[in-house]
Parts: structure tokens; sequence; C-alpha cells
């Protein structure tokens, strides 16, 4: 232990942890107060089936070889695995959300060199085995997105960045946005 030298670090606010904290959690209870149900999906993917995933240089596993660049294809694929469960909850529609840490790599000086860059998104997804004629638009996940920006105190034309997708069938619909600079606008004395 001589023989390590000390090398200073740079320091974590604790102000911007304990805000990022803040704001999550009210996101969080915000969606679960619309009747959402909040997932932890895997960081890990398989990277055939994302072409912008993070290929990683040494995975594990074939199956679990990119870090995910997008919440919204896993979203989707838990979505759909729950329909089978819709009567036991007693529900008409699969509302999940995702808090999650998502990477992308970008081109360093136009080298072959790649800087991984980590933001977190939030996806809503709605999913219904079979959609009825009428939807009830404020149920739709770019709607509560609207008002959670709203009930954050930051502008709805965020909203407008955010990207839709849906899954193969139609049965599923998503919303994805990056809220890494959201996190910083929401002024803390004005949430309740």
């Amino acid at each position: 232990y001589d023989a390590v030298k000390y090398v200073a670090t740079e320091k974590v606010t604790t102000l911007a942890q304990e805000k990022r904290y803040q704001v999550l959690q009210t996101v969080r209870k915000f969606l679960i107060g619309k009747g959402y149900t909040e997932v932890l999906l895997h960081t890990l993917i398989d990277s055939k089936k994302n072409p912008n995933a993070v290929k990683l240089a040494n995975s594990l596993t074939s199956e679990r070889d990119a870090l995910r660049a997008e919440l919204a294809p896993e979203l989707i694929t838990a979505s759909i695995k729950n329909y089978p469960y819709l009567d036991l909850v007693e529900k008409k529609a699969v509302e999940l959300f995702e808090i999650g840490i998502v990477h992308s790599a970008t081109a360093v000086d136009g080298l072959a060199v790649k800087s991984i860059v980590q933001k977190t998104h939030l996806a809503l997804s709605i999913g219904m085995p079979k959609w009825p004629k009428k939807v009830d638009e404020a149920r739709m996940p770019a709607s509560i997105l609207g008002e959670l920006c709203v009930h954050l105190g930051v502008g709805t034309e965020l909203v407008e960045d955010a990207v839709v997708s849906e899954s193969k069938d139609g049965t599923t619909k998503v919303i994805e946005m990056d809220i890494t600079d959201i996190i910083d606008l929401v002024d803390m004395s004005k949430l309740s």
C-alpha cells in the first residue's frame, strides 16, 4: 500500500446528486399516480437486435454484448410480455415507464477512437392486445409526458424532442425522452 500513489479525483457535489435524486423521485411519484408501473430493464442487450447499441469489447455472453442506446425496444418487449396478466391486475392496458441510463458512442475529432456518452432517459409505454376504436388521448404517453413537464415546471416544448415508436404489431406505443438536462432545469423550490 505504501507504493500506491494517491491521485485526487474529481469530487461529486452532493447537492447535484441530491437534486437528481429528488427530481427522479418526483417523476416516479407522478407517473405512479397516473397508473404507470416502473420497470427496471437490463442495461446490457443483444447488439444484433439493436444496431445503435454500443458494443462491448469483452462481453460475457453473446446475448448481452452491448450497452443499450435507447429504452424503447426493451420496454416494448416488456409490455407485450405482460398482456397475459392484464386480467389478474384488472386493467385493460399495460402502462409502464423506465428511467434508465443509455449510452452512445461518438467519434473523437474524426478519429477511430470513440467517446462513450452516458445519458438519463425516460420512456413511457402503453400497450393493449386489442385497441378500442376510441382512444382516451389523456392516457397516451405523449399526454402524460406533457403533464409531467408542467408538473416539473419545465416547458412542454421539450416533449417535441421525444422519440415516438411502436411495436411491429401496433399494440404498444412508446415515447422516450432524454431527461439529463431537464433535471438541471427543474427549480427545486417550486416542486411540491
